[in-house]
């Protein structure tokens, strides 16, 4: 995942703003949840560790508190990412899942990318996935401890690709350069302890890599697999953390997933079939097996089959 370029700067010593936060953000929508609700509009749910599954309900779960609250330089907190998220991208991803449910819709090139797009944000926008990328970051930023012994620019970057997706101009290895042991190792020390929300690299600028994983899903190839009714489950881990490019299934609602593959061609697709009993357990197994906190589906029966 691609991160922010390194930049100079200096980490203000503050915490964040006491504004009376909105309430939970859901990392997974909750109309993406309302697709897996059984007969009557009911949905089930497995927590992580327990046996039994119980009813629950699309605005209690798959939510965290903060999870896209953003701050200023001033440590100002804003909505502004979540309100993005909420009313302009789900709007989108919702009328785009409606129309993938009708089995004579046409999946055009326009109807793909747009697929893509919205794959790639449910994925980075899971908690502990923008916590990994905040991870990452620091990691990157630990790297450039090695600046003051690099032989020249080009050797340093040289040895980057190898371990980051990410990259530092000339300008910005020059300023390093030119400070002192003792300002160059308080400007790196200040970054990598910095909060997870700290306006510099905070954990929700792992979404800024939407179009890197966009443009991955889009050069594989994608089937919409169609099922009976209240076949699949969700569970809060709705791709893998990583090695997309290997593949994964997703489902998109109880009865309709998208499983993607290494493309087998020059040209990616987008298909549409019946989904096998195999490809439906193991989308299944899949989903329980690497849930953080909850599964849900369309009855009890289903969720404590595994």
């Amino acid at each position: 995942m691609k991160k922010n370029r390194a930049k100079p700067v200096t980490v203000r010593a503050k915490t964040p703003s006491a504004k009376k936060p909105k309430g939970p953000g859901h990392y997974v929508p909750k109309f993406w949840i309302k697709g897996f609700a059984g007969p009557g509009g009911r949905i089930f749910g497995r927590k992580r560790g327990e046996t039994q599954a119980e009813q629950v309900s699309a605005s209690d779960i798959m939510a965290e508190q903060g999870a896209y609250t953003v701050f200023d330089q001033n440590w100002q907190a804003s909505d502004l990412l979540e309100d993005a998220l909420a009313e302009k991208h789900e709007g989108g991803v919702a009328k785009l899942f409606r129309h993938l449910h009708d089995p004579s819709a046409d999946l055009t090139a326009e109807i793909r990318l747009r697929l893509c797009h919205a794959v790639a944000v449910a994925a980075l926008r899971l908690p502990h996935v923008m916590r990994w990328g905040f991870r990452l970051s620091n990691d990157f930023v630990s790297a450039l401890r090695g600046i003051p012994d690099a032989t020249s620019f080009e050797s340093f970057c040289q040895e980057l690709p190898q371990n980051f997706a990410a990259e530092i101009r000339r300008e910005e290895f020059d300023h390093f350069r030119g400070l002192t042991p003792d300002q160059f190792a308080a400007i790196i020390e200040g970054i990598v302890t910095r909060s997870p929300q700290h306006p510099v690299f905070s954990e929700q600028d792992t979404l800024r890599a939407v179009p890197v994983v966009t443009a991955i899903i889009s050069g594989m190839d994608l089937t919409l697999l169609d099922a009976p009714a209240g076949s699949f489950i969700l569970g809060d881990t709705l791709v893998p953390d990583r090695d997309l490019a290997h593949g994964f299934t997703l489902p998109l609602s109880a009865r309709l997933a998208l499983a993607a593959f290494p493309k087998a061609a020059d040209n990616a697709v987008l298909v549409r079939r019946n989904a096998t009993t195999a490809e439906i357990q193991g989308s299944n197994q899949t989903q329980f097996d690497n849930s953080v906190e909850i599964v849900v589906g369309a009855s009890r029966t289903l969720l404590e089959a595994f």
